[in-house]
Parts: C-alpha cells; sequence; structure tokens
C-alpha cells in the first residue's frame, strides 16, 4: 500500500477543517430533514432526462459511423474532437453566463444544441455504395444454400443471364426507370459477379412500414448450380471512398459546432445544483447519482429496441439507428422543459474573487501536485480508449445491441455504487492508493478485454471499470479541492476537469482509434495494458520519491526547532 503520511493534503491542509464542518452540516440536515424538496425534486429529474438522453445515442454512436462505413480512426476523431472543444469552449461560455447574469439562458441554448446538432448526425448517409455478390466453387461438389433476406434477389442461369427479379417493396409493379441489377462476366468462366445498387437500403428508409412484410414474402436463397460444378455466394459492400470522406467532413463539422454550443449545458447544471445546495455541497452525488440513472436505464432500453429495428442487406443484417435519435430527440425536449420551468440560479454582486494565477502554477509545479495531475491525465486518456472503442470490439465479437445495452446498464449501476461508497474507502485507504487501486484495474481491464472469446465475458470488467472510474475521480476531485488554495479552488477543479475530461478523453479516443486501424483491437488492447503497468511503476516510484523528501523535510524542521530550543536555553 502507498504511503499518505506527510503526502495527503487532508491531513495538513486547513480545507480538512472545512471538510469536518461540511459533515456535521450534512449530519444535522439528514436528521432534520422530513419533508421532499421540490427544487432538489426538479433537479433530479432533469438530470435523469438529461443524461438519459446520452445513454440513448452516446454509447451507440460509434458503432453507427461503423456502419456508415467510416474506418476506427475517423471515428476516433470524431469521438476525440468533443472533448477539446468542450474543454476550450465550456470555460468561455461559462465566463460570458456569469458577466451578464446569463447563466438560465445559457444552459437553455446549449440544450436546444444538444437537440438540434445530435438529431441532425442522423442525416449524412452513403447513397453511391454497391453489394457485390461473388460466385466462387464449392469444393466438395455440393451446393451450399446462403439465406439472403433481401427484396431484391434476381435469379441467375449457369450461363450469368438474370432470368427472374424480384420485385421492389412498394413500387411494383411500377418500378421507377433505373438499373436494378447488374451481371459481369469475369475472366474465368468459373466466377461471376452480379452487382445490386443500395436503392434497396434507400427504399427501406421510404418504405419502413411494408418491410418487414415484403422481407418474408420476398425473401430467396442464393444457389448457383451446374451439372458438374456448385457455387456458393459471397457478399460485399463496396463504397465510394470520396462520398464516404465528405460524410465524414460533415459529421465532423458537426460535432465541432455542435459541441461548442452544447459545452455549458454540463457546467450550469452542476452550478445550479451547487447553488441550490449552499453549505450542503457534499450532498451533490447523491443528486448527480440519477444522471447516471438514467444514463443506464436508457441504455439498456435502447440496446433491446435497436435489437427489433434491423434490416438484411448485403447478407449482412443492419440496424436501423434513426431511432435513436427520435427517442434522444424525446428526452431532451422533455429536459429542455424541466430546465425552463425547474432551475433557476442566484448572483451575487458584492462577493469578490481574487484568484492568483501563481498559486495555481505553484500547486501544479510541485512534484507531488504535478505528477498526480499527470496521473488524472493517464487515466482520463484510458477511459477515453476503451468507451469509445469497447462497443465496436463486442460488436466483432458477436454482441447484440440487446447485450451492449446490459453491458452499459450494469456500468451505470456500478458508477452509481461507486460513488456511494468512494467517501468510505478514500477515508479509509487513502487517496493515493485509490488511485493505485484504479490504475491496477485499469491494467487488468486492458488485458482483460484482450483475452475474452465471448462477449459476456466483458461484463465483469464493465462493472470493475464503473467502479474505478467512480472513486477515482472522486478521489481526483476531493484530493486536489483540499489541496487548492481557497482562493483558486475553482480554477483548480477548472484544470483537472480539463485535463480529464478534455485532453484525456479527448487524446485517448484519437489514439485509440489509430491503434486499432493498425494494429487491430486485441492487440491495442494488450499495449494498452503494458503501458497502464509501466504508469503504475511511475506513480509508485514518485509517490516513494516524494515521501521521501517529505519525511527528510519534517526530520530538517523537527531539527531546526530543536537546536532553537537549545539556543534558548543557553
Amino acid at each position: 500500500m502507498v504511503q499518505e503520511d506527510g503526502i495527503d493534503p487532508g491531513k495538513t491542509n486547513p480545507a480538512k477543517i472545512n471538510h469536518e464542518k461540511a459533515h456535521s452540516d450534512e449530519n444535522a440536515y439528514e436528521s432534520s430533514r422530513c419533508t421532499i424538496d421540490p427544487v432538489l425534486l426538479k433537479l433530479k429529474i432533469f438530470f435523469f432526462l438529461f443524461f438519459g438522453g446520452f445513454g440513448t445515442t452516446f454509447p451507440y454512436l460509434g458503432i453507427y459511423f461503423k456502419q456508415l462505413g467510416l474506418s476506427a480512426g475517423s471515428v476516433g476523431l470524431l469521438a476525440g474532437v468533443r472533448p477539446l472543444v468542450q474543454c476550450a469552449s465550456g470555460p468561455l461560455w461559462a465566463l460570458l453566463a456569469d458577466k451578464y447574469k446569463a447563466r438560465k439562458t445559457v444552459l437553455l441554448f446549449s440544450i436546444l444544441a444538444w437537440l438540434v446538432m445530435t438529431v441532425l448526425l442522423a442525416f449524412p448517409r452513403p447513397h453511391n455504395e454497391v453489394c457485390k455478390a461473388v460466385n466462387r466453387t464449392v469444393k466438395s461438389g455440393r451446393s451450399k444454400n446462403l439465406p439472403q433476406k433481401k427484396d431484391l434477389i434476381p435469379t441467375i442461369g449457369f450461363g450469368g443471364h438474370m432470368t427472374g427479379i424480384i420485385p421492389l417493396p412498394g413500387c411494383f409493379p411500377s418500378c421507377p426507370n433505373k438499373v436494378i441489377a447488374r451481371t459481369e462476366r469475369s475472366a474465368s468462366t468459373s466466377d461471376k459477379s452480379i452487382v445490386i445498387s443500395n436503392f434497396v437500403l434507400k427504399d427501406f428508409f421510404n418504405n419502413s412500414k411494408n418491410y418487414n412484410r415484403n422481407l418474408k414474402s420476398y425473401g430467396r436463397n442464393s444457389t448457383f448450380q451446374s451439372k458438374e460444378k456448385s457455387y456458393e455466394t459471397e457478399y460485399h459492400i463496396e463504397r465510394n471512398k470520396k462520398e464516404l470522406h465528405d460524410i465524414f467532413i460533415i459529421l465532423l463539422i458537426l460535432i465541432v459546432v455542435g459541441e461548442f454550443l452544447e459545452a455549458p449545458s454540463f457546467i450550469m447544471t452542476d452550478t445550479a445544483l451547487l447553488e441550490h445546495l449552499g453549505d450542503r455541497k457534499s450532498l451533490y452525488g447523491r443528486t448527480r447519482l440519477f444522471g447516471s440513472l438514467g444514463y443506464g436505464v436508457a441504455s439498456f432500453a435502447i440496446g433491446a429496441i435497436l435489437d427489433r429495428f434491423h434490416y438484411q442487406y448485403c447478407g449482412k443484417t443492419l440496424t436501423n439507428y434513426t431511432i435513436l435519435f427520435y427517442i434522444f430527440a424525446a428526452f431532451m425536449i422533455i429536459a429542455f422543459f424541466f430546465a425552463l420551468l425547474g432551475i433557476s440560479f442566484q448572483y451575487n454582486d458584492t462577493e469578490k474573487h481574487n484568484i492568483s494565477s501563481m498559486d495555481v502554477l505553484r500547486l501544479f509545479g510541485s512534484l507531488r501536485h504535478g505528477s498526480f495531475l499527470l496521473i488524472a491525465w493517464f487515466m482520463g486518456f484510458s477511459h477515453g480508449g476503451i468507451m469509445n472503442f469497447l462497443n465496436w470490439y463486442l460488436e466483432d465479437l458477436g454482441a447484440t445491441r440487446f447485450m451492449m445495452g446490459i453491458g452499459t446498464s450494469c456500468r451505470a449501476t456500478a458508477v452509481i455504487i461507486g460513488f456511494l461508497l468512494s467517501n468510505f474507502f478514500i477515508n479509509k485507504l487513502g487517496h493515493y492508493n485509490m488511485i493505485l487501486f484504479s490504475l491496477v484495474v485499469y491494467t487488468l481491464s486492458f488485458f482483460g478485454y484482450s483475452v475474452i472469446p465471448n462477449p459476456w465475458y466483458a461484463l465483469p470488467i464493465e462493472i470493475g471499470q464503473g467502479i474505478c472510474y467512480s472513486m477515482s475521480w472522486s478521489a481526483c476531485i476531493t484530493y486536489l479541492g483540499a489541496a487548492a488554495p481557497p482562493n483558486a479552488a475553482a480554477t483548480v477543479q477548472g484544470v483537472l476537469q480539463g485535463v480529464y475530461w478534455g485532453l484525456g478523453t479527448g487524446i485517448g479516443a484519437f489514439v485509440g482509434g489509430a491503434m486499432i486501424n493498425k494494429y487491430g483491437a486485441i492487440k491495442s488492447f494488450r499495449i494498452g495494458g503494458i503501458v497502464t503497468a509501466i504508469v503504475v511503476i511511475f506513480f509508485l516510484s514518485v509517490n516513494y520519491i516524494v515521501s521521501v523528501k517529505d519525511r527528510y523535510e519534517i526530520r530538517k524542521s523537527v531539527e531546526t526547532k530543536l537546536n532553537d530550543i537549545k539556543t534558548d536555553l543557553k
């Protein structure tokens, strides 16, 4: 265990006195509370709805972008740019809101920005992709039937000529004049290709009500036979690279502009809650838990819903993600009205804050707190790398949307439990030991994800991740909160938020996407485990050096005082 003597600022910093006073105020509040606080109840409902909206979309955006045809590197860039923009724009909006006393206006505007800019992500779609079906010889001499539940399956003779077409749903017999399918004869007489344009995907979204009925009516098996040989069909989607690049640019613009407008929502909601709690700020987590609860419930529900909204295209089962954006819009609209009617802000014209930037620089310039901030950045880096690509990896292992929803819900439940127990374990183990515990869990998680043969085995790892995240985040907040100069507490917390959520998770998403693109998910997870193990050794080494330095300074101080006493006696 890491030694805490002489290191934990809570033992030497005056902030410990404030913590004990807040704890006694909390006990007094609990003993005297006999009625429901209506404002706090509205805030809890708002947190549930607001974060529930994120639970309907954000766990699935990565695999939605993947289905569009984007690479892991592109998805990592889209995910990583969010926290970086938030890191820059959030403080700017907060400054403007305080200067012009427009916190509620900024909050409502940011919620509307979430609604509009997120729904717009549903519109960029590929329109020039084609489905290729290549007939290959079955070596066994027996034909292999591959079920292709498509609304267009041409009947092909051995000579490669189209002998029949199953009609399009919703347009037969008066289908539009366009190329539906064509056959291509390859150089080899035993290998022929069928190229099917993506009108099937377009027609699905235009005729979604009739799709399932027509799917059953017109489904066929693709079997190609001759007197001497049999063939099996292999399907793959051929996409237009320029079109995918254009889609990526459009999504990137929507996310960057959207995140710039959306960033103050988290700051304003936390500010409203802390203002209402007043001296009872230690109860912040008990209300914030409803956000995690909403996120988990929504993620679980949407995972089950997505498993019922799928279709067959080019021999693959694809998901209709449009439903995500409809449900997200419903959550955000209701949350907007709760914010409009139930959230208020307080302003104090007489209070002045003289924040010295030199105090903050001196704090993080020390080996103890500078290394602690670096470790916080790495934990944000690991968090961003895992969470942005976990569902991508689990999908490759065969996970359904329902399984992903269960995993997200289990993790959200673990986060709630971790927040509830964090104060107890921090008091028992200390801040440094909690951070060490979290780094060890991250190491085991990276290696665990790399060896699981079945996506269900990821559930216990996700539970451990949830507990690890909530406890480590609580340790970071309380540690730096106790170490912060009295006139710079908010600034120190802002630095922590920016380093963890901005630089940490943002760069983690960038690097994670690039590594998966180059090395694959399994090797990337193993590299992550090795790097985290090295960081654990670094953390222990720095803590040992700081401990030795502190003991030396204490001994030197004691010796100085003893010498002064001896001098006075003489």
